[in-house]
């Protein structure tokens, strides 16, 4: 009809440009946001049913808890393993039942242990038995933990703030550049793919296969490929690592915008 393909593609280039102003939402703010916001979503769910305890325990990085029977906030057949990472020492209490204490305040759960056997191994070698009337309260969910977040959880300002401490090693600070900067790129990919995905869709119906899945798999693959070399490169924090992080869009740019411009040639 006369209409060229970039006249045609606008809505799409349109279109990729909105989503990546919405993905740069997503990654920069709300993802992080609802990471936060799991921890206190395991609180409210294990306060209103604490039987689902029973189901698999808790399992954190240090701490294994599991127990026969839930009646209220009352548990029995305790067995709770916890690891000191700092001495290396295991310690392994079994409990006859136990009493669970919510801090709403602080979004804490503590666990009363009564008749408690306790062991500590160290080396693997017990080197400490003992028995208790009463141990408590011992935590489940700490405050503490839950304010030592991880760079996932915080958003761009957040970690831009952190940065700004100076309180970072040079490795940290590397890693949490890196987050914003690889947030960023990947928000932008949705407008940058579409300048190479675009000239690649443009084929006969007649001649349809799965060429074009497998093609847009290795696409994405590659992509995050790059991503993953570049965080690996030994190179200092600022402008030059940055920039390297929209390697793979540049590319996807310039590469589609070629291919684009033999399109219109045919």
């Amino acid at each position: 009809a006369g209409a060229s393909i970039r006249r045609m593609a606008l809505p799409i280039f349109i279109t990729g440009f909105c989503l990546s102003i919405l993905c740069l939402f997503i990654n920069s703010s709300w993802i992080p946001a609802a990471k936060k916001y799991k921890n206190h979503l395991l609180y409210e769910a294990l306060k209103t049913r604490p039987e689902a305890l029973i189901k698999g325990g808790i399992k954190d990085n240090n701490i294994h808890f599991t127990a026969s029977k839930v009646e209220g906030s009352t548990i029995y057949n305790i067995n709770w393993t916890s690891l000191d990472p700092k001495s290396g020492e295991i310690q392994r209490r079994q409990a006859a039942k136990g009493e669970f204490v919510f801090l709403n305040e602080t979004q804490d759960m503590q666990l009363n242990l009564s008749q408690v056997y306790s062991e500590t191994e160290k080396n693997g070698k017990v080197i400490d038995r003992s028995w208790a009337e009463e141990v408590g309260p011992l935590n489940i969910i700490d405050s503490k933990k839950k304010k030592k977040l991880k760079r996932g959880e915080l958003s761009n300002h957040e970690i831009s703030k952190v940065l700004s401490t100076n309180t970072l090693t040079a490795d940290q600070q590397t890693v949490y550049s890196d987050e914003v900067d690889e947030r960023n790129s990947i928000s932008w990919a949705c407008l940058a793919l579409i300048f190479l995905g675009l000239p690649l869709s443009i084929t006969s119906a007649r001649n349809s296969s799965s060429t074009g899945f497998i093609i847009s798999i290795l696409i994405g693959l590659v992509y995050f490929v790059l991503l993953e070399v570049v965080k690996s490169l030994s190179i200092e924090v600022g402008l030059l690592r940055s920039s390297l992080f929209w390697i793979p869009n540049i590319l996807a740019l310039i590469i589609g915008g070629y291919m684009l411009r033999q399109k219109e040639t045919l």
